[in-house]
């Protein structure tokens, strides 16, 4: 194709302390932040990711005028992933890398003319559905839109309405395939040599790793029949569960993966493999390869399972859509709790909304969280454009959804109920839900799983304290009367689309008339009264001058309790009062509170009964369709709501009849929910006091077999002289359930880390740090001072560095002083909770971009997966003790309260310093700069590295010594 003329604009790109400038006659200046700052407020430039240019440059992004190559290369290469930088554009593109910043500044005009040469070259279909989004987007004036339709060859668009057939992306999707009734699993026993064999298998050329093969044929009694006492019966029976500690570098993932995998094709049925974070559920369909070659055919035989949230909501994208046809007011008003109203004009949506079209068409799958989703776009768009277009608790209807044959999230259920699935990958929330729903509405055509591998095992009580908590709050009950009720804008609730399917027939027979009859009767009365929740509105209607209804007097009242509690006055985070000694005030509240929650669940039990009653006809005129509605709105009805009525009117029950004090196996407290400053929620909390009970209850022991495996399950980093302690072992039994399995007992596996981390890692602990590290929070002078400590080791280690902090304050404090610092030395950082950038983007850019450091917190720490130099440095600010709370607290006297919190202090320091070596060729250094980890934190970190306490002057010395001689 002919060179299309690019704009004559300014080509910058950041770089610490500077900014490059490349004038349109491609002269090129280095420029203080103040003058770039000036420059960009009247100029338009050329730039790689605007808000990353905005940290950089301190300039506001909307002061921020001109073209993001980022937008052209998600326009032109959907669900392709990038690096968000030049250099990673590049790579992605096939140009050689920079030599320099001149010349990667240079690069972006290239890259646009890559991109441009690429949209020219595609097939005439692709053109025609490209340049369809490329005109909707140009009506809201995208500054891409004229050079994209240039090089597809298409004409402008028409002036006037923003036209959204083309985004309209369901048109094209499959239909949701039709449920099917796999049978239910075989019981053949695994032959450990079969598993011994597939791991070979998988491994190729490369040799079986030292551990791996005693770890993979550890695993295979979790594979086998169960144990089948005499006189028993199918529910007595216990699993077969296997616990196995395994060092970093072990080559867990295809430990477990070959025993799963022989299992499931022998007997017919699939194997759950259970994670807590998303890196390692996607590394685990990474490595399911090796096995399953072709896509084709890993996509019937792997499916990964995420949470509704983690899906781009169809139902919502409409509505989004939508919207750009509307005015402003309307648009306001319709779009609330869909995409939060901002400042954009709905011109600007369009550009955002044509993007994610693209991704959703490319991607296939609507996964927000996955690979094929560029975490970026968040960055360029904002959240509610983009993953916030996902289902959100409350909204989804199911069956009574216009796209719910095109749901993303139904496609995948079936797919993982599909005959063919033999490997679910999971998250421990998604299947500790799916648990519970299968309690409260089994199913014999979908038999629950029988086996399971619990991956990061020691994420086990976390995950289960949340998923099975209740929480009685202003956002959970108006969340289930918008469910019920729709609102009265765009969301259309329970009560429209099965009003809909229970309308008068022609057709019908009497009885089937009368059942219709009795059935929308009821529907009227569920309806009504959920009216007794509150609505969206919750804060105005629980604020002192509008207590409407029993529930918003008993949401004021908890509040006005929490905010008179002492030393709480307007803290930036969530405040939390006990519930006991209950007030009288707030127990005169619970008697209405429980006949309003009684009559719904009444109401909602009718409702249940009529439907079940319209089903039971089996005359024709009743469809198909309308069936599949009915039945999926009741099935929804009895775990969507019945489930929860039954459990927070047991709440309000336990609270009346005891209100002298808690007891029993629940910790309840009263709640404000805070996030920097703003209030969200308001309400009661319950928790269990022993969380794997609900988690051994719904789901061990239903199970035939379990694994539940992680580098750091026990309270030790590996075998020393001696083995484990049994001490060890029944703590770590304790928070992942295993206790509660007698018979036949859990069995243990523990092996090494083949790493030299004697030779291969370094770890000292500051004592010159006392005021900087103790101080609850930082003078403008402590901030500067604890910078200058933490910048001299990151460039004592030449960059490549992660600090952790223990506090979000401590980051916003100190990163001015540490950013300057490091960009006096060519060295870029990165931080969350600065700027409000994705986290995972920051992850990518720091994982490819050499010398650079990244701060953050626990989020980080957990979900940071960096091999190889990149990560070299390791910086802990303070020891992570537990926050303290009303939970924490009842936890520690259940536990043991130096037990309780030593132990989580341990396996934080233990999954930060499984960062650093991932390895055999890693190199790496932990540094605490709290003096205050003593000799007994030590169990922390693997055996043979010795914990060296020193000034940090001499620590300084040490890392420049470790990394230089390579000893």
């Amino acid at each position: 194709m002919p060179k299309i003329e690019l704009p004559a604009i300014a080509s910058v790109l950041p770089i610490p302390g500077e900014v490059v400038w490349l004038t349109p006659q491609g002269e090129a200046e280095w420029l203080g932040l103040a003058e770039a700052n000036k420059r960009m407020r009247t100029q338009s430039v050329l730039f790689c990711h605007k808000k990353m240019l905005a940290v950089a440059t301190g300039i506001a992004p909307a002061r921020v005028q001109g073209l993001d190559v980022l937008e052209l290369y998600a326009f032109v290469r959907p669900a392709r992933f990038a690096v968000p930088t030049v250099a990673g554009l590049a790579k992605e593109l096939g140009l050689p890398p920079a030599r320099n910043k001149d010349q990667e500044t240079r690069q972006l005009a290239a890259i646009v003319q890559k991109l441009l040469e690429e949209l020219a070259d595609l097939a005439d279909r692709e053109k025609q559905d490209a340049a369809a989004i490329a005109g909707m987007m140009t009506q809201g004036d995208w500054g891409w839109g004229k050079l994209v339709l240039t090089a597809l060859a298409a004409p402008m668009p028409s002036a006037g309405g923003i036209d959204t057939a083309a985004a309209q992306i369901w048109d094209r999707l499959p239909d949701v395939p039709e449920n099917t009734q796999p049978p239910a699993a075989g019981d053949k026993p695994l032959e450990a040599w079969a598993a011994i064999g597939r791991l070979k298998d998988m491994l190729g050329k490369n040799a079986i790793r030292p551990g791996q093969e005693k770890y993979c044929r550890s695993l295979t009694p979790a594979f086998m029949p169960q144990v089948k006492n005499e006189g028993s019966t199918a529910s007595d029976q216990k699993p077969q569960l296997v616990l196995a500690t395994a060092g970093t570098g072990t080559g867990k993932t295809l430990g477990y993966l070959a025993p799963a995998t022989v299992w499931a094709e022998n007997n017919g049925g699939n194997v759950w493999i259970s994670t807590y974070t998303r890196s390692l559920q996607h590394q685990i369909e990474t490595e399911t390869t090796r096995l399953y070659t072709d896509r084709d055919a890993r996509s019937t035989k792997v499916v990964t399972r995420k949470g509704r949230e983690n899906y781009l909501c169809l139902r919502n994208f409409a509505q989004a859509l939508e919207a750009l046809s509307e005015d402003a007011a309307t648009r306001q008003q319709t779009l609330h709790g869909v995409i939060k109203a901002t400042d954009k004009s709905q011109k600007q949506d369009a550009i955002a909304l044509g993007i994610m079209a693209r991704w959703a068409r490319a991607a296939g799958d609507g996964d927000l969280t996955g690979d094929h989703f560029p975490a970026w776009l968040v960055d360029l768009f904002e959240k509610p454009l983009t993953r916030g277009l996902s289902d959100k608790p409350g909204e989804c209807i199911y069956t009574a959804c216009d796209h719910y044959q095109k749901c993303f999230i139904e496609a995948n259920r079936a797919r993982a109920r599909a005959r063919e699935s033999r490997v679910i990958i999971a998250n421990h929330a998604v299947v500790m839900m799916m648990a519970k729903i299968n309690s409260i509405i089994p199913r014999e055509d979908r038999p629950p799983p029988t086996r399971y591998v619990f991956d990061e095992g020691h994420h086990l009580f976390e995950a289960a304290d949340s998923a099975f908590a209740v929480l009685f709050t202003a956002k959970t009950t108006s969340d289930l009367r918008l469910w019920l009720r729709g609102d009265e804008a765009r969301r259309r609730g329970i009560s429209h689309r099965l009003d809909y399917a229970l309308r008068v027939r022609r057709d019908a027979g009497e009885a089937l008339t009368k059942a219709l009859a009795e059935a929308r009767a009821a529907l009227g009365h569920a309806t009504n009264a959920a009216s007794f929740l509150p609505a969206t509105n919750w804060k105005r209607q629980i604020s002192p001058a509008n207590p409407d209804g029993a529930m918003a007097q008993f949401l004021r009242h908890i509040r006005q309790l929490v905010y008179a509690k002492p030393r709480q006055v307007n803290p930036i985070y969530s405040l939390e009062r006990a519930l006991y000694p209950l007030d009288e005030g707030l127990l005169s509240h619970i008697a209405p509170l429980s006949d309003g929650l009684a009559k719904l669940a009444d109401g909602l039990q009718r409702l249940i009964g009529g439907l079940k009653v319209v089903l039971a006809d089996e005359s024709e005129a009743l469809g198909k369709q309308d069936r599949q509605v009915i039945d999926g709105v009741m099935r929804g009805l009895m775990w969507r709501a019945v489930a929860p009525l039954h459990d927070w009117l047991s709440m309000l029950d336990d609270i009346s009849s005891n209100s002298s004090g808690q007891a029993g196996e629940f910790i309840d407290w009263l709640q404000v929910t805070r996030s920097y400053g703003e209030e969200e929620d308001v309400g009661l909390h319950r928790h269990w006091r022993d969380p794997t009970k609900p988690f051994y209850d719904h789901v061990l022991k239903r199970a035939h077999g379990a694994v539940i495996t992680s580098a750091s399950l026990t309270d030790s980093a590996g075998p020393r002289q001696h083995a484990t302690s049994n001490r060890d072992w029944q703590f770590a039994e304790s928070l992942v359930g295993a206790r509660h399995v007698n018979q036949p007992p859990p069995a243990r596996f523990e092996v090494a880390s083949p790493f030299d981390y004697r030779r291969q890692a370094r770890i000292f602990v500051a004592t010159d740090m006392t005021g900087l590290v103790t101080a609850k929070s930082l003078t403008k002078d402590q901030a500067a001072n604890l910078a200058d400590g933490i910048g001299r080791l990151m460039l004592a280690a030449g960059g490549d560095a992660l600090a952790l902090f223990t506090a979000i304050k401590r980051i916003r404090d100190i990163y001015p002083h540490l950013a300057q610092q490091l960009a006096e030395e060519g060295v870029p950082l990165y931080a969350q909770h600065i700027g409000k950038m994705d986290l995972q983007t920051l992850v990518q850019i720091f994982r490819n971009e050499p010398r650079s450091c990244i701060m953050g917190t626990n989020a980080l720490r957990d979900g940071i997966d960096v091999p190889g130099d990149a990560l070299r440095l390791i910086i802990f600010d303070r020891l992570p003790w537990q926050p303290s709370s009303i939970l924490s607290a009842a936890r520690a006297e259940a536990f043991g309260r130096t037990a309780w919190h030593e132990y989580f202090v341990r396996m934080k320091l233990r999954q930060a310093f499984g960062r650093l070596i991932r390895h055999e060729h890693d190199r790496g250094v932990f540094v605490m700069l709290d003096y205050r980890m003593v000799s007994r934190f030590s169990s922390a970190f693997p055996p043979g590295v010795e914990v060296v306490r020193a000034p940090l002057a001499e620590i300084i010395a040490g890392v420049k010594r470790f990394f230089a001689v390579g000893d």
